[in-house]
């Protein structure tokens, strides 16, 4: 116990020492203090001259008197003036020392600086990500930090915004004077923030608009305008917790800029963002940088974001600035130079374990004790028809209450639109609206409970559905089986007839061999009776599947569905899945199916239910109706163990290192590699250097790529990536690219991609899927398009949203573009000639 707390009394002072070693330095503070004591010198110098001069005086007076007795006084006086004199002197003298201390700021402020780091540092632990950053950043200027994952590119972000503090070094402002001060004037968009819970989006956004300085704030109509500049306007009143990944980044951009900042840091801006909305908020950050000349600091791996928001480029490499270049210089081959760790070819070589050893299981012998249950039951497809029409007419009776809904759905619905219309009138003549929101809000109650009513009897119509399809396709399966089992017979009996035909010619030929005639007869009687038999019983398979294959055109209220159109060799299938988050569903009865393999994206706008939906189909959400029947497993419990997800945001343990955290999946996970294959893993995704750092300390990069280990390591029959690229290097996209098409090549697996890049969709998938509110609203097959033709189906898919244009000439984004006058010497030495 003793030997425990000297550690951490050793640690404590460690940490005391490092954060000392670190100076906060604001010279507008030092600036006003020295120009504060250069008024009291100035001050006090004119105090002593006036004294002396009013001796002297003094002295004139008493000496025209021409009194002996004022010879001592004036003795006195003489030795007041000297005394006063050498204060006057020394005055002077400290007065020059200000004065040049004030001129030498003047000087450095008239460089116009912003911030100015020296020799800043920064350690996690034993791990030095920064080694001494030397930087000095003008006020205007628009630089981009660039470098490989883990460099300590938003460490440094975090250190120059006041967020963390470094190790040692120093950080010096030109602007501002104090940290409260300066969080006006720095306006910093975090990868990610955490929201108090409870909070709605509206309330947030209010509460950082009042904050802003009066003279700057944005108006109600302008902050109207860019909310939906921003596309806000759709989840306005949501609460924060409940918004997807790429509708929080809107949020995260938005607050950045909403109280006008001096200095706009930018941490991988396109994170999570889909086209539309990037292309606004960049025009939008571009026109505001330009007007206003203001700072910025862009960390990003997005070439083409760099060029259009910056002019300059500084490398962050092995904890230093290693370079500093115009940002029109670099293309796209020198970029990936810059940032690349090594020329390491990666060497694939692993050993999956694809045959599991519950495909053994009474689950996937399904097929051999089937035929026995559907002889029971169903003697011939009469039998299995009979089923269908009492299942078809069931599916009739529960329809009619949906028709009874729907009415009252509608009427609600009327109801409401006619007290929205009331609401704006009140709103316009400026009276109270507060009774009218309360019957509103009544009535979105009262409709969200007739749908959950209406999705009940949605979801019982599916699961008679689903279980008639799934005999049906068990009977078309036994059914042709079995054909081709007496195709099989009568093949051998034929070949019987002719083996007998053979004996009987070679015995002609051959007179000398005597053969049983009547033996003979009896063995080819037997062979036609059999040969008929099967016949029979072929010629009745095939009846009884010409009339299975007529039942789905005669029963379209079982058939004619989704379900029925896309079952094959299933994987995955998806049935009518909702998930409602207070009175608006989420996503909104999506019906899907996955084959053995396929590949397929899943893209949209923001909010458009694409995370809630992977979420659901890897078992960590539930859907609130609907469900998802995995093929790949016998059970849903057992299913999770064969999905792998990389989740867009996850938590590590903090006292957790990054090589325990491996281990503790590894050992949790029911089919997962080899520990030896666990490190070649690590090895490819290049974070060897990190498996003995805590798991909070990781960068975004490092913390992606370890997500996406984690998810593999299971080697899922399903692997979920839900924007793989954000905040990753071009080498490490690459390298993780390689890796899992040669994982889904090796064991056939099925892949379902979140993303709002083009690129990557085109190389990772063979079909596209787009959501709109919640739905699938098309599928794409990209097996032939070329990238051009992806690329505009992803330009396409924001077309409606494109064509509606905001009036953002309006807005108003002037900053306060007060500043500190550097002339303040020569303003007090002007003042005080006057007052002369």
């Amino acid at each position: 116990m003793k030997k425990n707390k000297v550690l951490q009394n050793n640690q404590d002072n460690q940490q005391e020492k490092e954060k000392s070693d670190f100076k906060t330095i604001f010279l507008n503070v030092d600036y006003l203090r020295f120009i504060n004591k250069y008024k009291v010198i100035i001050d006090n110098k004119d105090n002593l001259k006036r004294k002396i001069k009013n001796l002297e005086t003094k002295i004139i007076l008493l000496q025209e008197e021409n009194n002996d007795d004022n010879l001592a006084e004036i003795e006195n006086i003489k030795k007041r003036i000297e005394e006063l004199q050498k204060k006057l002197n020394n005055v002077e003298f400290e007065g020059k020392k200000y004065f040049e201390k004030i001129k030498s700021l003047e000087e450095i402020f008239k460089n116009n600086y912003f911030l100015e780091l020296k020799n800043v540092r920064k350690n996690f632990g034993k791990k030095e990500v920064l080694k001494g950053i030397n930087l000095k950043i003008k006020k205007g200027d628009r630089i981009s930090i660039i470098g490989h994952n883990g460099s300590g590119k938003t460490t440094l972000a975090d250190i120059i915004s006041g967020v963390k503090g470094a190790t040692n070094g120093s950080l010096i402002y030109y602007v501002g004077k104090s940290k409260e001060d300066l969080g006006d004037s720095i306006g910093i968009q975090f990868q990610k923030l955490n929201y108090p819970e409870g909070y709605k989006v509206s309330e947030i956004i209010i509460f950082f608009n009042r904050m802003v300085n009066k003279k700057i704030r944005y108006t109600n109509r302008e902050l109207k305008i860019l909310i939906k500049e921003f596309g806000i306007d759709k989840f306005y009143n949501k609460t924060l917790i409940s918004l997807s990944g790429g509708q929080k980044q809107r949020v995260n951009l938005f607050l950045a800029f909403i109280k006008k900042p001096k200095l706009l840091i930018l941490d991988e801006l396109s994170t999570g963002l889909d086209i539309d909305i990037y292309e606004r908020v960049v025009s939008l950050f571009k026109r505001y940088i330009e007007e206003n000349k203001i700072t910025v600091i862009l960390i990003s791996h997005n070439l083409l974001e760099i060029k259009n928001l910056t002019n300059t480029v500084f490398l962050l490499k092995n904890g230093v600035i290693s370079l500093e270049m115009p940002s029109t210089k670099l293309n796209d081959k020198n970029f990936y130079d810059f940032i690349k760790r090594n020329d390491e070819k990666i060497d694939f070589n692993f050993e999956f374990n694809v045959d599991k050893k519950y495909i053994k299981s009474k689950f996937y012998n399904i097929f051999n004790f089937f035929p026995k249950i559907i002889k029971k039951n169903f003697d011939d497809v009469t039998e299995f028809k009979i089923n269908i029409d009492k299942k078809n007419t069931k599916i009739i009776k529960i329809e009619s209450g949906i028709d009874k809904y729907d009415k009252k759905s509608i009427d609600f619905k009327l109801e409401r639109d006619h007290l929205l219309e009331k609401t704006i009138e009140a709103k316009e003549n400026n009276s109270s609206h507060s009774l009218i929101d309360r019957k509103i809000n009544k009535i979105n109650h009262k409709i969200w409970k007739v749908e959950s009513k209406k999705n009940r009897i949605e979801d019982d119509i599916y699961t008679i559905q689903e279980k008639i399809i799934d005999e049906y396709k068990e009977l078309i399966e036994i059914f042709e089986y079995k054909r081709k089992l007496k195709t099989k017979s009568l093949r051998k009996q034929k070949a019987s007839k002719q083996e007998l035909k053979k004996q009987k010619e070679f015995s002609k030929k051959h007179k000398k061999i005597i053969i049983n005639k009547e033996h003979i007869n009896q063995i080819e009687k037997e062979i036609l009776d059999k040969e008929s038999v099967l016949q029979e019983e072929n010629k009745n398979l095939s009846y009884q599947l010409i009339l299975l294959q007529e039942i789905p055109e005669k029963y379209p209220k079982i058939f004619n569905n989704e379900l029925f159109k896309n079952y094959q060799k299933e994987q995955i299938r998806i049935i009518n899945v909702k998930k409602y988050f207070g009175i608006k569903p989420a996503v909104d009865g999506v019906m899907l199916n996955l084959n053995k393999g396929e590949r397929v994206a899943i893209t949209g706008p923001n909010g458009s239910g694409k995370t809630t939906l992977t979420e659901i189909l890897a078992t960590t959400l539930n859907s609130t109706t609907g469900r998802i029947k995995y093929y790949f497993a016998p059970s849903r419990s057992i299913a999770k163990h064969e999905i792998g997800m990389q989740f867009q945001e996850s938590k590590f343990p903090s006292d957790l290192k990054v090589k325990d955290i491996l281990l503790l999946f590894l050992n949790t996970s029911m089919w997962a590699i080899s520990e030896e294959e666990l490190w070649k893993l690590v090895n490819i995704f290049k974070l060897d250097h990190i498996l003995k750092s805590n798991g909070d300390v990781l960068s975004g990069g490092e913390r992606q790529r370890l997500n996406v280990i984690i998810a593999l390591l299971k080697q899922p029959s399903l692997l979920i990536l839900d924007e793989i690229s954000t905040g990753l290097d071009v080498e490490s996209i690459e390298e993780i690219n390689q890796y899992i098409k040669y994982y889904l090549d090796q064991t056939n697996a099925n892949l379902v991609l979140i993303s709002h890049n083009p690129v990557e969709v085109y190389r990772l998938v063979d079909k596209l899927i787009i959501l709109k509110d919640g739905k699938v609203s098309e599928i794409h097959n990209l097996k032939k398009m070329s990238l051009s033709t992806v690329r505009k189906i992803f330009i396409d898919i924001y077309k409606d949203i494109n064509d509606k244009f905001l009036d953002l000439k309006s807005l108003n984004f002037k900053t306060d573009t007060i500043e500190n006058n550097y002339d303040i010497v020569q303003k007090i030495d002007s003042k005080k000639e006057k007052e002369v």
